[in-house]
């Protein structure tokens, strides 16, 4: 298997990792939050919420920031766009 195959399933995951991540943080935030607000603001379950919304924002843009990093040693976009020229493949780049 090729560098660029690996490196293109290393995507694949963050993408993966990204869109389920924003999907939790946009239910919390859109659906639950305005349905659920005296419960999700109750005392004993506050921190949680609290935690968990900003936690999968910041997951999500976590996973994004590895999918458009340009640093050569990292499994992001522009390294695989370099493989794929350097195999012969400048039309899947």
């Amino acid at each position: 298997m090729t560098e660029s195959i690996e490196i293109a399933k290393v995507l694949i995951e963050e993408g993966i990792a990204a869109r389920g991540h924003f999907q939790v943080w946009w239910a919390l935030r859109n659906l639950a939050l305005p349905r659920f607000y005296e419960t999700m603001n109750n005392h004993e379950y506050v921190d949680f919420f609290h935690a968990a919304n900003s936690s999968n924002y910041k997951v999500f843009l976590l996973a994004l920031s590895k999918i458009f990093d340009r640093d050569t040693r990292v499994a992001g976009l522009s390294r695989l766009r370099r493989l794929l020229n350097e195999e012969g493949k400048p039309e899947l780049a």
